[in-house]
């Protein structure tokens, strides 16, 4: 047996095609030398074995196939992967071997049967999919604790039902979410929008754990800087002279009027787009001159957030004046309303400033010639002029309506309403002034 094992050893070190041919047998792949990469099995036609790379244990990666062609000399030639030697003996890949080649002599072309039985296995699975996790999650989780479902609703329904919806749960892995869906978003330039979807489902994937419907989190230990890349503190503000030109330009511009005065207001203002955009009239009071925003409408979490008041100066007032004035037939609820669809029902999408501005950078010309910014970057503006004008740290940061730091925020509960409005009155003629051209 050692001579007749040494003969076959040797018979296959020999081989200088890196093909061999003899009886393929644990003790032959045991042995196998690197020059080879496939041996045919000597007893059962088409039966053989590929060598691959060596893996992580050392060993080669062999891998069992059963060649064959269905419908005589001119049909179609078929590589049939029995399974990975890891997995499988050889004795129970030849006895594969051998049944495959018996359902080929009968008349049965067995790759297509194959690809039949596994599409009828997926058709008659009916376990959960990712697209029914996210619909569980929205409906037990996203409607009951956070303060705007509908952001969850369009992020899965723009980045995450397209890509890795219909994928059981079952089968998904850290490689399929993010080769399917993460990338996918890196790719159209959006990194931190690919952070944001990362982190929206790790938190969805463990709802899913915790419920039942998964063992595991694909997710866990997967980190922003490996998908999207660190996120970098943007330092973004407006100049004096970058405030002239650029709403002297978005005057003139092709932006609805809703976008001109949203814009302005947002200079005077310090606050986010997305909370000025669902702003409604009775939020304003023009005889006390204060502008509320409810802390529903406000970023945050659910029932942690605050209401927000901001004084109203001349600036404001007139803006907010002609803004009323342009649209008083319509007769919405809505300060910036919406005259697409049902006229006055909605207001303007709350990204309509950013989607904006954003178009007006890109292209072969860009109709900005300076340098880009969002709209969430005029807080950064405010905020900055202000520490420029020498107003009070404490008071810009209430006019921002951030909580403040330390001890500060649990012993100092003043609202600063008239610092804030003495500060806000300042700013506002400061933007006069540089609307004005001085320097």
């Amino acid at each position: 047996t050692t001579y007749v094992l040494h003969r076959r050893t040797t018979q296959l070190q020999r081989c200088y095609m890196g093909t061999a041919k003899i009886k393929l047998t644990d003790a032959i792949l045991r042995k196998v030398d690197d020059s080879v990469k496939r041996i045919n099995d000597s007893d059962i036609p088409g039966f053989h074995a590929r060598i691959g790379a060596v893996n992580s244990d050392g060993l080669p990666t062999i891998k069992f196939y059963f060649y064959y062609r269905f419908g005589g000399r001119g049909g179609t030639q078929h590589n049939y992967f029995i399974g990975h030697h890891s997995a499988l003996t050889t004795s129970e890949a030849r006895d594969e071997a051998k049944q495959l080649s018996g359902r080929v002599a009968g008349g049965e072309n067995v790759q297509l049967s194959k690809v039949k039985d596994k599409q009828a296995a997926l058709a008659k699975d009916e376990s959960p999919d990712v697209n029914s996790l996210l619909d569980d999650f929205i409906k037990l989780y996203a409607n009951k604790t956070l303060k705007r479902p509908e952001e969850v609703v369009r992020n899965f329904d723009v980045d995450v039902r397209p890509t890795i919806g219909k994928i059981k749960l079952h089968s998904i892995t850290k490689k399929i979410v993010i080769n399917k869906c993460l990338d996918a978003i890196t790719e159209r330039k959006s990194p931190i929008q690919a952070n944001k979807i990362l982190s929206l489902l790790k938190t969805t994937f463990q709802f899913g754990v915790e419920r039942g419907e998964m063992e595991i989190n694909p997710l866990q230990g997967t980190k922003k800087k490996n998908i999207g890349g660190a996120e970098i503190a943007r330092d973004r503000f407006l100049t004096r002279e970058e405030i002239y030109f650029f709403f002297n330009w978005l005057v003139k511009s092709s932006a609805s009027l809703q976008v001109k005065h949203c814009f302005k207001l947002l200079l005077l203002t310090g606050c986010r787009a997305e909370e000025m955009t669902l702003a409604k009239w009775s939020h304003v009071d023009f005889e006390k001159r204060l502008w509320f925003f409810p802390k529903e409408n406000r970023k945050g979490q659910k029932d942690q957030t605050k209401d927000h008041w901001v004084p109203l100066t001349d600036l404001m007032i007139e803006t907010l004046d002609n803004l009323k004035s342009a649209f008083l037939l319509i007769g919405s609820d809505y300060l910036f309303t919406s005259t697409a669809g049902q006229i006055g029902a909605k207001p303007i999408d709350r990204s309509a400033c950013a989607k904006f501005v954003r178009r007006r950078f890109t292209g072969e010309v860009p109709e900005l010639t300076m340098e880009k910014f969002v709209p969430h970057d005029l807080r950064r503006t405010i905020r900055t002029h202000l520490s420029r004008l020498n107003v009070d740290p404490v008071v810009s940061e209430k006019i921002l309506s951030h909580e403040l730091a330390g001890i500060m925020k649990v012993y100092d509960i003043h609202d600063y309403m008239e610092q804030r409005r003495s500060a806000l009155e300042l700013w506002s003629h400061e933007v006069s002034n540089i609307m004005e051209g001085e320097k």
